[in-house]
């Protein structure tokens, strides 16, 4: 490559050894020497040519001197031009002012022409490393620009360069009113799955081939980026993307969906996709993110279709939904909570046995709320957890209160529900443990119930649970039977007492030879294995009777009393007396 180098003296005497001593250095092209007369002409030559590697200038000369052209070179390049001066020999003060200003080295007159040459030498030697230096820099910061908008694992944009390229689609709306846009939030299910059974870097591996696939459906359309472990967002731009926008959703599901085949593994993930269109007129990326990501919720809870298109009324119920989850959050550290009670009776003796406590909130500005409201919200935030060990506490309070006060109660028990969280988390033995103690109650008179659905899920350590539970004396119940896929081993493993028939069997078993056929089922294979059963939901006369000829223990329904309060249940007491 070959060095610019300009020469700055008024005398001709420099240039033409200059050009003698480089001679055959110029004619070779490793060097190209300018000469100008003064600093003036310098600095016109060096606006002229900007590719000058060093300057090597006399300090004494006409119109502008040496000292203040190495003073303008400092204010005009970044980094300034490496400048080598020359003065007179014994000129140590001007040397001196020289070096101050910014020069790399400096020549004595008269000009010995080895040393020159080594001067220039280290000086482009000095101009290269600095080159060399500058464009390691500017790579590097290349790199952090590109990392500062880019995902490292999968490549693509990251939530910072998503967001700016959003921001630039909502100002191009702006200036364009007939432009559109449409962004969409992909969420892949399962990951935490196959982490859990394959390792982290499995799971990342099929982030990476999803992103691909992505990028790949994207290509033409619109932008994809990531937006986090798993979640993806898409751009589409212009009003024929959007337009095909439910196509195109359904295309990316089909195609994220598609098993993949990593490391001799065949995994498969299922996408859910939020959607929101521009033409709602969105004035920041933080109101359109808001917004699919509502529409994403909602298509969680869509499992067929997976995939919902921002309305409205979405984000109405949304802003009702975190209202409801800030007051959940008050009535559990306030107590707003109260329980019902509803009877289970013998069915062969016609008598009341106990109770299954059912938790309902009574909210100081809404009243009572419905638990289809509040339950599945509760077990979305994992707040069900708290609610539960509060309804624990309080059916064993209402339980020491019965026994104390009336008779009727005798040897009558409760039932209280435990979530999936709640066993999942853990700790229950010890906290029924510790409450029975609290309270002073036998644990003949505590049963316990899980759904079927959560009793599938059970893992060793919630089995070692539930067993202390037993051999405490607490009965286990499986309620909503026959909902789930259990089997017979699993039902055998676990320390069961009591099988509760769902009710969707229960209704309408009279006129459905099928139900009626699963209902027999059940309560045949409970008493081989020596378990109760409890039928719920039993509404008529004719159901009981049907169920008390089948041999089913006890039932629960609308027949005998709906959901008590703890002061309709004393009432119900007396009418149903305790056998």
């Amino acid at each position: 490559m070959t060095a610019h180098i300009l020469v700055v003296d008024d005398e001709p005497t420099i240039e033409r050894l200059f050009r003698q001593l480089f001679r055959k250095r110029t004619r070779s092209g490793e060097w190209e020497l300018y000469f100008a007369q003064n600093g003036v002409a310098a600095l016109n030559l060096l606006a002229a040519l900007p590719h000058i590697d060093m300057v090597v200038t006399d300090i004494n000369m006409p119109e502008m001197d040496g000292l203040t052209l190495l003073a303008e070179l400092q204010k005009q390049a970044d980094p300034p031009l490496k400048a080598v001066v020359i003065s007179a020999y014994g000129d140590l003060q001007k040397v001196r002012l020289a070096m101050n200003r910014g020069a790399f080295d400096f020549l004595t007159k008269p000009i010995d022409a080895q040393d020159v040459e080594h001067t220039i030498e280290r000086t482009l030697k000095a101009v290269e490393e600095q080159r060399r230096n500058r464009e390691e820099l500017e790579r590097a910061q290349e790199a952090l620009a590109y990392d500062a908008l880019h995902d490292k694992l999968t490549g693509l944009p990251n939530r910072t360069g998503f967001m700016q390229e959003l921001q630039q689609e909502i100002e191009c709306c702006r200036e364009t009113p007939n432009h559109t846009y449409a962004v969409l939030f992909v969420e892949l299910q399962r990951l935490n799955a196959i982490a859990d059974n394959f390792g982290f870097l499995l799971a990342d591996a099929v982030v990476v081939a999803a992103a691909q696939r992505l990028r790949e459906c994207t290509f033409h359309d619109g932008t994809a980026a990531c937006f986090g472990t798993g979640s993806f967002t898409v751009l589409l731009s212009g009003s024929e993307a959007v337009t095909q926008i439910s196509p195109f959703v359904k295309t990316l599901q089909q195609t994220l969906d598609a098993p993949y085949e990593i490391e001799g593994y065949r995994l498969s993930v299922r996408t859910t996709i939020g959607v929101s269109l521009g033409s709602i007129g969105y004035e920041t990326p933080e109101q359109m993110l808001a917004s699919v990501n509502t529409a994403t919720f909602y298509a969680k809870r869509n499992p067929k279709r997976r995939y919902e298109v921002f309305t409205p009324a979405m984000q109405e119920a949304a802003t009702a939904r975190g209202q409801l989850e800030h007051d959940l959050r008050l009535a559990i550290e306030r107590e707003e909570f109260l329980l019902y009670y509803q009877p289970i009776v013998d069915l062969t003796q016609n008598r009341w046995v106990g109770f299954e406590s059912l938790i309902r909130w009574q909210h100081p500005g809404r009243g009572m709320v419905p638990p289809g409201e509040f339950i599945e919200l509760a077990e979305q935030t994992e707040l069900i957890a708290e609610m539960g060990t509060l309804a624990l506490k309080m059916a064993l309070r209402q339980l020491r209160d019965w026994r104390d006060r009336l008779p009727a109660f005798g040897d009558g028990f409760v039932n209280v529900n435990i979530s999936p969280i709640q066993c999942a988390q853990g700790g229950i033995d010890a906290l029924v443990k510790s409450l029975l103690s609290e309270f002073g109650i036998p644990s003949s008179a505590l049963k316990l119930e899980i759904t079927e659905s959560s009793f599938i899920q059970l893992e060793s350590a919630d089995i070692a649970m539930w067993q202390q539970l037993s051999d405490l004396g607490v009965q286990l119940c499986i309620d909503d039977f026959g909902t789930g896929y259990s089997c017979l081993s699993r039902l055998q493993a676990l320390p069961i007492a009591t099988l509760k028939i769902d009710s969707s069997f229960v209704r309408g078993m009279l006129t459905d030879p099928e139900r009626l056929e699963i209902v027999q089922i059940i309560i045949s294979m409970a008493q081989n294995l020596k378990l109760t059963v409890v039928a719920e939901g039993i509404e008529t006369t004719a159901e009981r009777e049907q169920l008390q000829a089948m041999g089913c223990d006890y039932g629960q329904g609308y027949l005998f009393a709906k959901p008590l309060t703890a002061k309709a249940a004393e009432a119900f007491l007396q009418e149903f007396p305790h056998f």
